[in-house]
């Protein structure tokens, strides 16, 4: 099982921290949450390899491949 700094590695990877995305810090209901906001006002089309598990997580979950097709 891999570590927590390992885990939050991987999840910037794929978010494509800090290039499209920044990270902010935020109390909820006296909790502290970090959320990414994106860096851009455009809609920009995600990387190959984040398509790629955007569609595996599609097909794990029996949902529409159709829905893909336009991103």
């Amino acid at each position: 099982m891999e570590n927590h700094k390992t885990l939050w590695k991987r999840v910037r990877c794929y978010e494509n921290f800090p290039n499209l995305y920044s990270k902010i810090y935020l109390k909820y209901n006296s909790i502290k949450t970090m959320i990414y906001i994106m860096n851009s006002n455009k809609l920009l089309r995600p990387s190959n390899t984040y398509m790629k598990l955007i569609y595996q997580g599609y097909k794990d979950f029996g949902l529409e491949l159709d829905h893909l097709k336009n991103i």
